[in-house]
């Protein structure tokens, strides 16, 4: 993977970085992801239900 970062303005307070992902590490960040989205959806479920109205 290629990481590209660059610094904006005179003073370092934000960093803009962009990746390149080959074919294969696109394919686990796409699981990992649709992973945590599965978590976090359930979590905000039980969350709400939890919660009154």
């Amino acid at each position: 993977m290629t990481v590209r970062c660059g610094v904006t303005g005179s003073v370092r307070t934000a960093y803009r970085c962009r990746a390149y992902p080959t074919p294969e590490q696109v394919a686990v960040l796409n699981r990992t992801f649709g992973c945590v989205r599965v978590v976090w959806n359930r979590t905000l479920a039980a969350r709400r239900a939890r919660l009154p109205r």
